[in-house]
């Protein structure tokens, strides 16, 4: 989680609050899946509609918020802290429309050293392994 410093900024001038619980729970794939080896893939499980609105579940309306600002910085890049809040929501949601029709590109069938690395545990049980 190398932007974590990055995300609690933005969620901090944002929202009050840098959000740590929110962040680490998106990014909670990235210890199976660890950027140096997978690059990104870690964000095909909570980086999309269906993350936002699991945390908006669970957190409330700061935490469908804290996503949306967590997932504009990790696909938008660069700094978002000139940016109003709506143009920064916006501009999430338009990205989770991409990204969600583009989430089969991320197929972990399509990329074999992905499956060596699970070790032949199925993805469901990784999802909720400690």
């Amino acid at each position: 989680m190398g932007y974590l410093l990055d995300h609690r900024r933005d969620t901090a001038f944002y929202l009050g609050d840098p959000c740590d619980d929110i962040h680490m729970w998106l990014d909670q794939y990235e210890r199976h899946f660890p950027k140096e080896q997978f690059y990104t893939y870690h964000r095909s499980f909570l980086h999309n509609s269906y993350g936002v609105k699991v945390a908006a579940q669970i957190w409330g309306e700061k935490g469908r918020k804290a996503a949306l600002i967590h997932i504009f910085r990790d696909y938008m890049q660069g700094t978002i802290q000139h940016m109003k809040p709506d143009a920064v929501y916006r501009q999430a949601q338009r990205a989770l429309v991409y990204i969600d029709s583009h989430l089969e590109d991320d197929d972990p069938g399509l990329q074999p050293h992905i499956i060596r690395a699970w070790k032949g545990k199925s993805l469901c049980s990784l999802a909720f392994s400690d």
